[in-house]
């Protein structure tokens, strides 16, 4: 019964950390990193706060590197071969499920914008809203 429940338990853990832990990581990696460059290099955000996003992106991945690192060595004391696989479904399935939601999307671009908002200089909004639709659909030029 005890390892049914630390199967669910781990499962529901996987889930988490592939939510929060490595797909939101790997969002940071593969759209704010590239997005703030690109709108660096076409001059709508100042070298302020190209390091004050690029610093900000490095926190959210370092932090959830920790909690990743962190949940897997408290795994390991377990000791539970329930307990890895649940872990480890949970992970599988949320990370095919999530897949997806990595890159360029529409929602990533407005969570950027929203997210990273106190770095943008206000009178360059117009031409980064249209230069984030140019890349989302049209890719790097």
């Amino acid at each position: 019964m005890l390892n049914i429940l630390l199967f669910i338990g781990l499962w529901f853990v996987g889930v988490f950390v592939c939510s929060w832990g490595v797909i939101s990581p790997l969002i940071v990696i593969c759209t704010a990193l590239p997005v703030t460059s690109h709108l660096y290099q076409h001059g709508l955000i100042y070298e302020y706060g190209k390091k004050k996003a690029n610093k900000q992106s490095a926190f959210n991945i370092c932090f959830w590197l920790i909690v990743d690192t962190i949940v897997i060595v408290l795994l390991c004391l377990l000791h539970n071969t329930y307990a890895w696989i649940g872990f480890l479904i949970g992970l599988a399935i949320t990370f095919l499920f999530g897949i997806g939601k990595i890159g360029s999307t529409t929602d990533n671009l407005a969570d950027y914008v929203k997210s990273y908002n106190r770095f943008l200089p206000p009178e360059n909004m117009d031409e980064i809203i249209k230069e984030l639709y140019i890349y989302q659909h049209f890719g790097h030029y």
